[in-house]
């Protein structure tokens, strides 16, 4: 009997190490996606795409009606140089920029600037905006967003940052992963299936 034991405890350690190392593997290349929620805001990200969206809910009536969002801070934990932007799309805005640094303290890699500059090409309350990046490694961290046009009797300085936590989300397994993760699983089964079926329980006893 300790005989039969060990030789199906072995079948498990070997297969089931095999298709753990499978599953690792294939973890690895896992979409990243994280939503970043402000009091008026929500920007949202998929990777590797780099993919954003950033939709804008009604403002306090104490910012004004002339308020927008200008650029978004962003803190990247790679590396963000040669960064460009397209596939700029939604209605807010018709473009989007990169330039270097920036941000509250200027502690921030880089930021996306919304709108061409004029006055009708602005991101303001209800509206989104969706693009792509390229050129950028490793993950969002953190971002802040930059709301100009304030009304000066309730902002003296007719701007302030709006910030969020890190909301980032663990990596998400995409469709391919779990189907094959439940192959894998049924292939095991099946092997197990027929290795018990073609051997005898009492094979083995002395």
């Amino acid at each position: 009997m300790s005989r039969w034991v060990r030789k199906l405890a072995g079948f498990f350690r070997g297969h089931l190490a095999a298709a753990a190392v499978a599953v690792v593997g294939t973890c690895a290349g896992n979409a990243y996606a994280a939503t970043f929620t402000f009091d008026n805001a929500t920007l949202t990200l998929n990777e590797p795409a780099w993919a954003f969206s950033l939709s804008t809910a009604d403002w306090t009536a104490s910012y004004g009606p002339n308020a927008f969002i200008g650029s978004i801070a962003v803190d990247l934990n790679g590396n963000s140089s040669g960064a460009a932007v397209s596939g700029v799309s939604g209605g807010g805005v018709t473009a989007v920029s990169v330039a270097p640094g920036g941000g509250p303290g200027g502690d921030f890699d880089f930021r996306f600037n919304l709108g061409s500059g004029g006055s009708s090409d602005r991101l303001s309350a209800l509206e989104t905006v969706s693009w792509q990046a390229s050129g950028l490694t490793g993950q969002v961290t953190n971002v802040a967003l930059h709301v100009q046009g304030l009304n000066t009797d309730n902002f003296p300085g007719g701007s302030l940052w709006l910030f969020t936590g890190n909301n980032a989300a663990a990596p998400i397994p995409e469709p391919s992963t779990y189907a094959l993760f439940i192959l894998g699983l049924i292939g095991l089964g099946f092997m197990m299936r027929k290795k018990l079926k073609g051997a005898s329980p009492l094979a083995g006893w002395a």
